[in-house]
């Protein structure tokens, strides 16, 4: 029979994986539901997920940054187009009928 699963092994198991959920399942041979099981109980369980996750996004800006840093377009443009938006940084796209006229819609309702 196999070790009972506690609070404190999910804890360790969620740390040494860093947030990896299924990785976390397998070191302690349950499911992956069993370990969302335990994010969703326990809030300090949770707040390790939330932990790695938001560690991840920070390490991925970083690299983003060190990418404009060295000038590569396409890392440029993605930040331009995203966090850049409030500065009129975004791609529209303009909708027209034939010719640059107005568009028609028709709307078709289901009896």
């Amino acid at each position: 029979m196999g070790k009972r699963l506690t609070k404190a092994l999910v804890t360790e198991a969620l740390h040494k994986t860093k947030g990896a959920v299924y990785l976390a399942a397998d070191k302690l041979q349950v499911s992956h539901t069993t370990v969302y099981n335990y994010i969703r109980r326990y809030p300090d369980i949770a707040d390790i997920k939330d932990y790695y996750d938001g560690e991840l996004v920070d390490i991925g800006e970083l690299k983003l940054r060190q990418q404009i840093l060295d000038g590569d377009a396409w890392a440029v443009k993605y930040v331009l187009s995203t966090k850049g938006k409030s500065r009129g940084w975004v791609e529209r796209q303009e909708i027209t009928g034939a010719e640059g006229g107005p568009v028609t819609f028709k709307v078709i309702e289901d009896e």
